[in-house]
Formats: C-alpha cells, sequence, structure tokens
C-alpha cells in the first residue's frame, strides 16, 4: 500500500534542492505537500470515524474531507481544517490557474502547513496548539 507521507518528501526535497527556479517543480511541491495531507487525512476518518465517514467522491469531496475536520467533535480539536482549506486553495492554484505564479513563499508555507497536519494526525491527540 502506498504511504503518502512520501508525497510530502517530494515537496520537501524539491524545496531543499536547487530546482525551485522552475516554477513547473514549484507548482508539483504544492500539490504533492496538499495531496499527502488530504490523503492522510481521508485515511485517518476512515479508520477512526467509519461510523461516521465514507470516503466522498466526485465534486467537492475535498471541501467535505475538510468540513469534517471543522465540524465533528473531537477531531475538530485538532485544529487542522483551516491549514487544510489554505492549502486547498494553494493546490487549486498551483494545478488550474497558470496566469498565477507560484513562488517560492508559497511552496516553503505549504510544507510547513503540511507537516503541521501530519504531525497532528500521525499524533492523533486532537488537541489544538
Amino acid at each position: 500500500m502506498f504511504d503518502f507521507h512520501d508525497f510530502f518528501d517530494v515537496s520537501k526535497k524539491i524545496e531543499q534542492n536547487n530546482v525551485m527556479e522552475k516554477e513547473a517543480f514549484r507548482r508539483t511541491a504544492v500539490s504533492r505537500a496538499y495531496y499527502s495531507i488530504f490523503k492522510l487525512a481521508d485515511e485517518y476518518l476512515k479508520k477512526n470515524y467509519s461510523s461516521i465517514y465514507h470516503t466522498f467522491g466526485g465534486g467537492g469531496s475535498h471541501q467535505k474531507v475538510w468540513n469534517m475536520y471543522d465540524r465533528c467533535s473531537p477531531i475538530d480539536q485538532m485544529g487542522i481544517s483551516d491549514k487544510g482549506f489554505r492549502l486547498l486553495d494553494l493546490r487549486k492554484k498551483a494545478d488550474y490557474i497558470e496566469n498565477e505564479t507560484i513562488s517560492k513563499s508559497d511552496v516553503k508555507l505549504a510544507n510547513r502547513e503540511a507537516e503541521k497536519i501530519i504531525n497532528r494526525l500521525d499524533g492523533s491527540s486532537h488537541i489544538k496548539s
């Protein structure tokens, strides 16, 4: 089974190597950082909240996942929904909006926020910090 932490590793490697001069790499890094946290958040819900969560498919599935983290107790205490929504917006910009630039700062933000989400999911303490 694929480990979605590896997507985050790809994004970090792009950030740390001298390839960020090319926007394609910056866009890829943002997208991989986002998909790492989206899939880990989705898997966490499947594993721990199967009675109320069933994988969402189709349009709006990403918003529905982050809404679960925003509105359902006790996972709302993880404090990750805002970061998830922020990274979703940045990922959409990276994947779909060709006339907006993805900067090095965007990549750093994506990786910083993704790491916070990953740490909270992996720690699964349900507590904001």
